[in-house]
């Protein structure tokens, strides 16, 4: 009776003890897409050279692998963890590539993180996008959301290092986060625009069918000055942005909008609306309509068939035109100003103005 009795309670002491020290959750995604370019984009003096080539290509669409788990450390306090990387299936050279790593604590006051991590800022861009990481995304070639939510670094890219953020728990729908670099190397910017680091805050209020955010960045880079009549072409380099937007989410539908206020350092406001439409469990399609101030407009329209939570396939198409390829004296394009990851090229005159993309893709969740 003794040994069963001792047995029981050491058994239970594992328990606990395995309870408290969670097992790590592995978890990942492998994303393919086949993308065609059909385009107007010359560099150039008018040479004909095509900016992206008409056949197709294979690419993984940030395919990644990565960790994560808590810790009870009793009190209602927790430690959690994420270490994500994104993998490189085509780039015998680099396999992987960091995305977001970080550690904090978690308890009834919210929560605190350090690391690598989004930015407020970039939150709720991909919330907003169910063409998030393909080639037809908002933030992609299309130029329907700013560069803010893409990169990596500490001058306000969308996964910002070096940062201290903060959320509060949620209270009566409303949530907060506030984030800061903590980076020394600021003071030796290459711009010369001195030591700030990049701070960030935003606030969020939900239910059960609405979301609604606003959210704001200093980042620690320069303005642009591209296509601000105020100030055009020294600008304050102290700029900040900003954006609000928010989801409704009925049975069968749902709608996007979302508002960026980036003038200053990006040359022009952005403006995003996205509809989506469940046709049931399986069968979804989704459309988008976007535009940044004096520099783009571009609409993509996509469908989505699920074979299950974690698998999915879809075919999409995207079409950007250029708003901000003027014609000089003599008939020719000036250079566009576009200098992202997009089509716009600004190397001289007949600078590309419009282009689009027909994607079909395959995503295996894990």
């Amino acid at each position: 009776m003794k040994k069963s009795l001792i047995a029981t309670a050491v058994g239970a002491g594992m328990l606990a003890a395995g309870a408290a020290q969670a097992q790590p959750t592995v978890y990942g995604i492998l994303s393919f897409s086949i993308d065609t370019y059909n385009d107007a984009h010359f560099a150039g003096d008018g040479d004909g050279t095509i900016v992206k080539a008409d056949s197709p290509e294979m690419k993984s669409q940030t395919s990644a692998i990565g960790v994560k788990g808590s810790e009870d450390l009793g009190g209602n306090l927790k430690a959690i963890y994420k270490a994500e990387f994104k993998i490189k299936p085509f780039d015998g050279n680099e396999a992987l590539e960091r995305r977001d790593i970080w550690a904090g604590l978690k308890g009834g006051w919210g929560k605190v993180a350090f690391g690598t991590m989004s930015t407020n800022y970039k939150q709720m861009g991909g919330k907003l996008d169910p063409l998030y990481k393909t080639e037809a995304e908002a933030r992609g070639i299309l130029n329907m959301q700013s560069d803010f939510h893409s990169g990596a670094g500490t001058d306000g890219q969308g996964r910002q290092e070096q940062t201290l953020q903060y959320t509060t728990p949620k209270m009566a729908g409303f949530e907060l986060v506030v984030n800061t670099t903590v980076s020394a190397a600021d003071a030796g910017n290459a711009t010369g625009v001195g030591a700030d680091e990049t701070l960030g805050a935003g606030i969020r209020w939900s239910n059960k069918s609405f979301l609604v955010f606003a959210d704001y960045l200093d980042p620690n880079a320069p303005s642009t000055g591209a296509f601000d009549d105020d100030c055009y072409p020294a600008c304050d380099l102290d700029e900040n942005i900003w954006k609000v937007g928010g989801q409704w989410t009925g049975k069968a539908f749902q709608v996007n909008a979302q508002y960026e206020g980036t003038k200053k350092q990006a040359g022009g406001d952005y403006a995003y609306l996205n509809g989506l439409w469940n046709i049931n469990k399986k069968n979804i399609v989704t459309a988008s309509v976007g535009q940044q101030d004096k520099i783009s407009s571009a609409y993509s329209l996509a469908y989505v068939y699920k074979f299950s939570k974690l698998t999915n396939v879809y075919a999409g198409y995207g079409s950007v035109e250029s708003d901000s390829c003027q014609v000089d004296a003599d008939g020719n394009r000036e250079s566009c100003s576009y200098t992202g990851t997009g089509f716009f090229d600004d190397a001289g005159t007949n600078a590309a103005d419009k282009g689009s993309v027909l994607t079909l893709g395959f995503r295996k969740s894990f």
